[in-house]
């Protein structure tokens, strides 16, 4: 079944929630509020996306399925990517509540793009990350009331494209206390987190 969504979706439910509808076909928005946590397992097509204070959207469960709407997502709770493949990430943007979390799990290859603009930290916990340009991570130098860290998991590569790689080892050795090779190997210990 496909949901032809050219309105508000509003989630609000009191439980985790699991949603393997296609979300889309549709000029609609996808708003999920409350304290739990709204899985999106299928590949949605809707317009943007809304997470309110405190709340969870997940994308993904590890699998190469799972994706937001087309639009930007204006955050304010905790965006989780939980996938396998490749995916494209960005336009996050801080919500009225000035807040949002964005989390990468799984084995992805996430190509991280710009127009990023929430405020707490970015958890890196599997998969590759690579950043499109400088400061697509939002930090205090580039986004105002910025007070998130860069927590990195176990076994975890992020890496500027291009030639920004080296720059990024510099910065984020220095803030970690970790080498630029060491970081290059991709060995952070679990937990470790470098203000940006």
């Amino acid at each position: 079944m496909q949901i032809t969504n050219n309105g508000a979706l509003v989630f609000n439910q009191t439980n985790n929630l699991s949603l393997t509808n296609i979300v889309g076909m549709g000029a609609g928005t996808l708003t999920k509020n409350g304290t739990n946590t709204l899985t999106l397992t299928a590949n949605n097509t809707y317009n943007w996306t809304t997470i309110g204070l405190g709340a969870t959207v997940q994308v993904g469960t590890g699998g190469a399925t799972g994706s937001l709407g087309s639009g930007s997502v204006t955050n304010d709770g905790k965006l989780v990517y939980n996938r396998s493949g490749s995916i494209t990430a960005g336009n996050i943007k801080t919500g009225p509540a000035t807040g949002g979390e964005v989390d990468f799990l799984g084995a992805a290859n996430v190509a991280l793009n710009g127009g990023n603009t929430y405020i707490n930290n970015t958890v890196i916990d599997g998969g590759v990350v690579t950043l499109g340009a400088a400061e697509v991570i939002p930090s205090a130098a580039t986004v105002a009331g910025s007070a998130g860290w860069l927590v990195l998991g176990i076994l975890v590569l992020v890496y500027y494209a291009a030639n920004k790689r080296d720059q990024w080892l510099k910065t984020a050795g220095a803030a970690l206390g970790e080498s630029e090779d060491d970081l290059a190997m991709a060995r952070v210990g679990s937990g470790a987190s470098a203000k940006v």
